[in-house]
């Protein structure tokens, strides 16, 4: 039985979380399904959070799971610390593990030859898609000079903040990205601001104290968790997390994945109200997944005052070209580039980040 997520239920056997880190769960998983087994959930499915969701959710996975073929994978290679398991699926691709055991980073390799294929340029496609950092697929060097080619006159880096525990954030880890960033900005035509999407809590507040992150040039912070509040305690969270003046943009407020999880209930005009007075910016998620402010909400958000961020949640090269669903969004919320933070100079920018201070 899978043992990701929440195990147990009743008075006898509670619920808990399990003793898996992220990592082993992603082994977990993805050896289960190399080797065609039954994908018998063990989880709380009332407790489910996102990670565990999107384990038990991605449709490539449980598409090897389930080949018709049938045949289970075999290991390919094994040196102590790292293995290769490949298994042949029916339209002749081979979905290939390689797993890593050491307590330290430790490259995995193979040959195409090792694993039946025979092209020695064959194409390679991740059903996981996460990096080293956080969610992304692209590595920050990449991420960077994609956006300087789609003509950006500045670019804003914003990985999860680490009470998002599945993304494995430290401190250390952020602030060698903030390196990074610093001495990219020397080779790139944009100015590069440093942030991150920090996780509103059930109580309203985010990760890192006020002194860490002084450190930022923006924070976003969005609800990651806790989905099934009440109207009133929600609405406190959100304005909670705007009145934060290390806060600078609500991300995605609904919360809401199309087709997958329905918005959270809250008090939206409570929320605009708050961000109107504090000068904190709702943002215009271009995601398809997500595509959150809709334009009616957008609408009734300007009138109340507030300001919009439009982005485009970028976890991949291929999602820097979802800004034009934001951009519609916003024309249909009948929004203008005064309107939008992000369609300002950058002096300007930075001023409105400051929050008054």
């Amino acid at each position: 039985m899978l043992v990701v997520g929440h195990l147990g239920w009743g008075r006898i056997n509670p619920p808990r979380p399990t003793n898996l880190t992220p990592d082993e769960q992603l082994t977990h998983i993805s050896l289960w399904a190399l080797q065609a087994a039954p994908l018998l959930i063990g989880a709380d499915l009332s407790q489910i959070d996102d990670f565990t969701r999107d384990l038990l959710g991605n449709r490539e996975v449980i598409a090897i799971d389930q080949d018709p073929l049938g045949k289970a994978a075999h290991r390919v290679t094994s040196d102590g610390w790292t293995e290769v398991w490949a298994r042949p699926l029916s339209d002749g691709r081979t979905a290939v593990g390689l797993f890593n055991r050491a307590p330290v980073p430790m490259p995995v390799r193979v040959a195409f030859a090792d694993i039946g294929v025979k092209e020695q340029r064959a194409p390679v496609h991740f059903p996981w898609t996460h990096t080293d950092l956080t969610d992304g697929l692209a590595p920050l060097e990449t991420m960077v000079a994609a956006a300087a080619e789609r003509g950006y006159a500045y670019y804003a880096v914003t990985d999860h903040a680490p009470n998002l525990v599945m993304q494995r954030m430290t401190d250390e880890k952020m602030l060698a990205q903030r390196d990074r960033l610093r001495a990219l900005a020397d080779s790139t035509g944009m100015a590069l601001l440093h942030g991150s999407e920090l996780n509103i809590a059930p109580d309203g507040s985010v990760d890192w104290d006020e002194d860490f992150l002084s450190g930022f040039d923006m924070c976003v912070a969005s609800v990651h968790s806790s989905f099934e509040q009440d109207r009133a305690t929600m609405t406190k969270r959100f304005v909670t997390a705007a009145e934060n003046p290390r806060v600078n943009v609500i991300g995605h407020p609904l919360t809401r994945k199309i087709g997958r999880r329905p918005p959270v209930e809250a008090d939206l005009d409570a929320l605009y109200a708050a961000c109107a007075r504090t000068g904190t910016a709702l943002e215009i998620n271009a995601s398809p997944d997500r595509m959150d402010l809709p334009p009616q909400h957008i609408a009734a958000a300007r009138e109340a005052g507030v300001k919009f961020a439009i982005d485009t949640d970028a976890h991949s090269l291929v999602d820097l070209t979802h800004m034009p669903y934001g951009a519609a969004a916003a024309r249909f919320g009948g929004l203008t580039s005064a309107d939008v933070i992000n369609a300002w100079p950058l002096g300007r920018l930075e001023e409105f980040l400051r929050k008054g201070r």
